[in-house]
């Protein structure tokens, strides 16, 4: 269901919104258990020079009276709709007759403070896995070109297998544990490429 509230300009949404929490909260601190139009509108009234604490700043000392009883009655108008859309939609009033509505006990939450993001976390300094690396080297053969083709980041494990196999058709016989510390994935991964099955079935082909 799409609000009515939605045909509002997002700039006065929330001054808006301010207001209609304000007559919410006063309706709920209030023992009536019916309002009407004219209720909304006083209280929008009394909330205005909340919700616009600078009204006097802004018109100035001279006629502040009569300029101040214009601007609430402005403001009243312009925001009855609003305050009285969302203090529905919320289900702070519910309609009863033309002008006239039940006031809910469904207590009106102010919003979540949204919460500040949280820092990312510090980068901890990579330790060589010195016995890992080790381990590469001999699978290599200490073969560097093998290890540079291992270490690329823009190919996936297939690739690299193939590459290396074309480098040295030896390495078509490691197993599985070697290809994944060789290329520093996982086993599961190595089984999962499209040259590895190849090179099982030519294993299997061969005994």
């Amino acid at each position: 269901m799409v609000s009515e509230l939605e045909d509002y300009d997002a700039t006065e949404i929330e001054t808006s919104r301010k207001l209609a929490r304000y007559v919410a909260k006063e309706l709920q601190a209030s023992a009536s258990e019916m309002v009407s139009d004219h209720d909304i509108k006083s209280l929008i009234g009394m909330a205005v020079p909340v919700i616009f604490p600078n009204w006097q700043k802004d018109y100035g000392s001279n006629g502040a009276v009569n300029i101040t009883a214009d601007f609430i009655r402005l403001e009243i108008e312009s925001r009855f709709n609003f305050v009285r859309l969302w203090l529905i939609e919320q289900g702070c009033l519910l309609f009863v007759s033309a002008g006239f509505y039940t006031v809910s006990t469904k207590v009106i939450e102010a919003p979540a403070a949204t919460p500040a993001p949280e820092a990312p976390p510090k980068a901890e300094p990579v330790q060589p896995d010195f016995e890992r690396n080790v381990k590469r080297l001999e699978i290599s053969k200490h073969n560097l070109r093998v290890i540079e083709i291992a270490d690329r980041q823009d190919w996936d494990a297939d690739r690299k297998m193939r590459e290396i196999c074309r480098e040295d058709t030896s390495f078509a016989g490691l197993e599985s544990p070697d290809w994944a510390t060789l290329l520093n994935v996982t086993e599961g991964r190595i089984r999962q490429c499209a040259f590895w099955k190849k090179l099982q079935e030519r294993k299997k082909r061969s005994d």
